[in-house]
C-alpha cells in the first residue's frame, strides 16, 4: 500500500516537471514567433529517445532541408550569374547616340560615301574620324567588359572569405553542441544557429550535410569533405595567371567543384567574359588586318605609298587610327593615277563590311562579315541572359516551395502554442491536485486510522 502511493507521488511530481518544461517550450516558442530561422520546439515525454538535450525535440526534416539547400545552390549561381549578365547585356545594349555597332556602320559608311565622293575633303575627314570613333568604341568595350572582371572578382574574394569564416563557425558549433549534448543540456539554440550557416552555405558553395550521433556534422561540396572531425578545409581563388579557379586548402587541395555563388562567379568570370574579351579582341584585331590589307592596296590622293590605316598598341582591342594619315594620303584610289575621281580603293573597303571575314560565334564552322559577327555577339550574350534568367526564376520557384514547407514543419503558430500553453497548465494544476488527495490520503492512513 505504502509503496503503491509513493509511485502515485513520483509519477504525479513527474506529470507535473513535464507539464513545466512544456509550459516553457510553449513559452519560448510563442516568444520566437516571428523569427524565420527559429525551429520549434517540443516536449519530449520520458519514454522518447530521440532528443536534443534535456527533453527537447526540434521540429526539423532532414530531407525539406536537403531539398531547400539544393535550391539554394541553384539560386546562388543563377543569382550572381544575373547580376553579372545584367551587366553585360548594358554594354551590348547599344543606345541610339552611340555604341559598337554603330560605330562599325558608321565607319563602313563613310568609307562608301568616300567612294561616292572621293575628291571631297570632308568626306575624307569622316573617314578618319570614322576610324577613330570605331577604334575608341571597340576599346571602350573591351575596357567595360574588364570591368565588369574586376567586380566579380571582388565579389568573389568577399564569397570565399564568408565561405572560410562559414565553415569555422560550423566547426566551432560542432563542438560545443557536442560538449552540450554530452552533458544532456539543451543545444537546440546553437543547432538553430548553425542550421542557418548550412543554408548560407549551400546558396555559397552549394555545400550539404550529414549530422553525426554525437551532434557534429560533416559538410561537404561534391566529392569533398569541408568539414569533418578536427579538419576544416578552406577555400582559395587562385590568379588567372595560375588558371584561375579555385582550390579546398585540405585533403590533398582538390579543385573547387561545387555550386552556388562562388561557382556562377567563376563560370561568368571564365566563360562568358573571358569569350566575350577573346571575341572583342579578335573583332578589332580582324578589322584591323583586313583594313590595312586593303588600304595598302590602293593609291594616295597624288601618288605615293600607302600606309596601314590602323595601328595597334599590342593590348587586347586596342587600335587606332594611323596619326601619319591625312586626308590628302586615304586610299581611295583603286588605280596608281590616283586620279581624284577614282574611288574604287574606298569602295573595296566599303564592301569589307558585307564580306566574309570572321568565324561565327555561335556556329564556327560559318564565315560572317564584320556586322553579322557583332550582331550574332550581341544576340549570343542576349541568349545566355535569357537562359539564366529562365534558370533564376525555377530556382526562385523550387526555394519558395522548399521554404513553405519547412515553415509548415518548423514554423511557430500563435494559436497552436497558446492552445498546447493553456492545456499544459491544466495539466500541471492536475498533477498538483493529485498530489494534494494523495497527502490527504497519506494523513488519513497515518493519523486516523488504528488504536
Amino acid at each position: 500500500m505504502v509503496s503503491s502511493l509513493f509511485a502515485g507521488f513520483n509519477n504525479a511530481v513527474r506529470s507535473m516537471q513535464y507539464a513545466q518544461s512544456a509550459i516553457n517550450v510553449h513559452s519560448t516558442n510563442v516568444a520566437h514567433a516571428n523569427d524565420t530561422n527559429y525551429t520549434r520546439r517540443v516536449a519530449a515525454t520520458p519514454s522518447e529517445s530521440r532528443l536534443n538535450g534535456p527533453g527537447i525535440i526540434r521540429s526539423r526534416d532532414a530531407f525539406v532541408d536537403d531539398q531547400y539547400r539544393l535550391a539554394n545552390a541553384s539560386l546562388g549561381e543563377a543569382e550572381v550569374r544575373g547580376k553579372a549578365l545584367t551587366k553585360v547585356e548594358d554594354i551590348f545594349g547599344d543606345p541610339v547616340e552611340g555604341g559598337l555597332r554603330k560605330a562599325v556602320d558608321q565607319f563602313f559608311d563613310a568609307w562608301q560615301g568616300l567612294a561616292e565622293n572621293p575628291a571631297d575633303g570632308v568626306a575624307r575627314l569622316q573617314v578618319l574620324a570614322g576610324g577613330q570613333i570605331l577604334g575608341q568604341q571597340i576599346k571602350s568595350t573591351y575596357d567595360k567588359l574588364t570591368a565588369v572582371e574586376t567586380t566579380v572578382n571582388e565579389e568573389l574574394a568577399t564569397r570565399v572569405d564568408e565561405v572560410n569564416v562559414a565553415l569555422n563557425q560550423v566547426f566551432d558549433l560542432n563542438k560545443r553542441i557536442s560538449g552540450l549534448q554530452r552533458s544532456n543540456m539543451d543545444d537546440a539554440a546553437l543547432r538553430d544557429e548553425r542550421d542557418v550557416l548550412l543554408d548560407r552555405l549551400a546558396y555559397l558553395v552549394g555545400a550539404g550535410s550529414v549530422a553525426a550521433p554525437d551532434g557534429t556534422v560533416r559538410v561537404f561540396a561534391g566529392s569533398t569533405v569541408l568539414v569533418d572531425g578536427p579538419t576544416v578545409a578552406k577555400l582559395k581563388v587562385q590568379p588567372q595567371s595560375e588558371g584561375g579557379g579555385a582550390v579546398w586548402e585540405a585533403y590533398g587541395n582538390p579543385p573547387f567543384a561545387g555550386k552556388g555563388a562562388v561557382a556562377g562567379l567563376l563560370s561568368v568570370r571564365d566563360g562568358e567574359l573571358a569569350q566575350l574579351k577573346g571575341d572583342i579582341a579578335t573583332l578589332a584585331e580582324s578589322i584591323r588586318t583586313k583594313v590595312n590589307e586593303q588600304h595598302t592596296a590602293g593609291f594616295p590622293k597624288g601618288g605615293g605609298v600607302p600606309a596601314d590605316f590602323f595601328l595597334s598598341t599590342g593590348a587586347p582591342a586596342d587600335i587606332a587610327v594611323n596619326p601619319a594619315l591625312t586626308p590628302q594620303t586615304l586610299a581611295a584610289a583603286g588605280s596608281a593615277e590616283g586620279s581624284p575621281a577614282d574611288g574604287e580603293n574606298a569602295r573595296r573597303l566599303a564592301q569589307l563590311s558585307e564580306r566574309p571575314v570572321l568565324a561565327s560565334v555561335i556556329m564556327p564552322d560559318d564565315q560572317q562579315s564584320f556586322r553579322e559577327y557583332y550582331r550574332n555577339l550581341v544576340g549570343w550574350v542576349g541568349s545566355r541572359g535569357s537562359e539564366n534568367a529562365r534558370n533564376e526564376e525555377i530556382a526562385k520557384v523550387h526555394q519558395r516551395a522548399n521554404e513553405q514547407q519547412r515553415q509548415a514543419i518548423w514554423g511557430v503558430s500563435i494559436d497552436e502554442e497558446v492552445a498546447g500553453l493553456t492545456m499544459q497548465q491544466k495539466a500541471f494544476a492536475a498533477a498538483a491536485r493529485v498530489i494534494t488527495v494523495m497527502d490527504e490520503m497519506m494523513d488519513t492512513l497515518i493519523n486516523r486510522t488504528g488504536v
